[in-house]
């Protein structure tokens, strides 16, 4: 749904099956039921990122509630990081959804890595106890076709499983044990050319075991799938038949959660109409249930609802609206796990950019009615949620 930026081991049946359709796709690949963790280096960084201890119990948390922070928030001056964040923590929400982007982590090369961006979210979340929903996704220039752009797959899935093995071993014993393996990987804007899911199977199958090799109780969840249709030029796959494919293709035991972005907007998530991807998310726990998968959960990884920028911007009443709805519909599901908000802060103020305002505050930090929308939905889970 961003325009701008953009789980262990298989039996060998599987592994055969996904290798199978990896050979169909035109690319020569062995799936591994297991991962050697192989060791890091840094010419950036070496630290493991550290956190202020307390002896005052944490804060409640609503589990089924979380926030992205929004474009940007690593090139904040450091006292506007610190009061984002203190203002992301002050709303109990408990997950935080961060981008831990491959192509700016490696950019340098196969065996350099530059850890910063991610320490310092990672830092300043810990300090606040929040949750991270580590979201691993994008190519950088060496591991994919040249002349191509970072929503490219990599040539070799491998080089991206060391990567993920490599952030796994470093924020493990920080507490980031939630993987999100890609963005949207079902719509060409995010897996170019044009969506593969047997490609992207093989991706995640290998980033999984690379992942639980590293953290064995981690939780990988497939990358959040976009609102889409099936397309007749093959630019987007739809959510129910991605998913769908990905178990035809031997992935079904590489993920512990399924990742779905429910948007609704420019109508409220109650609004029936065949697009309605929110009102979908049944249909894609059938496809779960019908491939032994009941007991996984559906993840809201994205949602949200721009307050201007064109075509399908709301009033800013109708994005509170779309906050309260929302999460009542999402949590009233038994199979729904976490709900996260794209964003808590707009990315810029340009009149003309839709994903510029999809914050429950503006790029001033004044907040827009859907902040106290959200503010309310977060007390609700926690008075239903039960005492730790």
């Amino acid at each position: 749904m961003r325009c701008r930026r953009a789980r262990v081991g298989l039996v060998v049946a599987i592994a055969a099956l996904v290798c199978f359709a990896a050979a169909c796709s035109g690319r020569d690949r062995s799936d591994p039921t297991t991962f050697t963790t192989p060791p890091i280096s840094s010419t950036t960084t070496t630290a493991v990122p550290s956190t202020t201890t307390t002896t005052s119990p944490p804060p409640p948390r609503a589990d089924l509630a979380g926030l992205s922070p929004g474009f940007g928030i690593t090139a904040l001056p450091q006292a506007d990081f610190d009061a984002t964040f203190d203002a992301i923590a002050a709303t109990h929400a408990r997950w935080l959804r961060v981008d831990f982007d491959w192509s700016v982590i490696q950019r340098h090369g196969a065996s350099s890595y530059d850890w910063s961006r991610t320490d310092r979210i990672v830092a300043a979340a810990r300090a606040r106890h929040l949750s991270v929903d580590a979201l691993a996704s994008y190519t950088p220039a060496w591991a994919r076709p040249s002349g191509t752009p970072d929503k490219n797959p990599p040539i070799d899935p491998d080089d991206f499983a060391r990567f993920v093995s490599a952030a796994a071993q470093r924020y493990a014993p920080t507490g980031v044990t939630t993987w999100e393996i890609w963005n949207e990987p079902n719509v060409s804007t995010f897996w170019y050319p044009r969506p593969n899911p047997q490609e992207y199977t093989a991706l995640l199958v290998r980033a999984s075991a690379a992942i639980k090799s590293v953290e064995p109780n981690a939780t990988v969840i497939t990358g959040g799938l976009s609102p889409a249709a099936d397309s007749s030029n093959g630019s987007e796959i739809s959510a129910l038949t991605f998913l769908d494919a990905i178990y035809a293709a031997g992935g079904g035991r590489a993920f512990d959660a399924v990742a779905l972005h429910p948007y609704s907007f420019p109508n409220l998530p109650d609004f029936a109409a065949d697009y309605n991807t929110f009102l979908a998310t049944p249909a894609l726990h059938q496809v779960m249930v019908d491939h032994g998968d009941a007991l996984k959960k559906i993840w809201g990884t994205e949602v949200g609802a721009p307050t201007e920028g064109g075509g399908g911007a709301v009033s800013e009443s109708v994005q509170a609206e779309i906050v309260t709805q929302a999460y009542q519909r999402w949590t009233e599901w038994s199979y729904t796990g976490p709900l996260i908000w794209f964003a808590y802060e707009d990315a810029g103020s340009s009149p003309f950019d839709r994903d510029d305002h999809f914050g429950l505050v503006d790029t001033d930090g004044r907040p827009k009615p859907a902040l106290a929308a959200f503010d309310q939905a977060v007390r609700t889970l926690l008075a239903r949620q039960p005492a730790p």
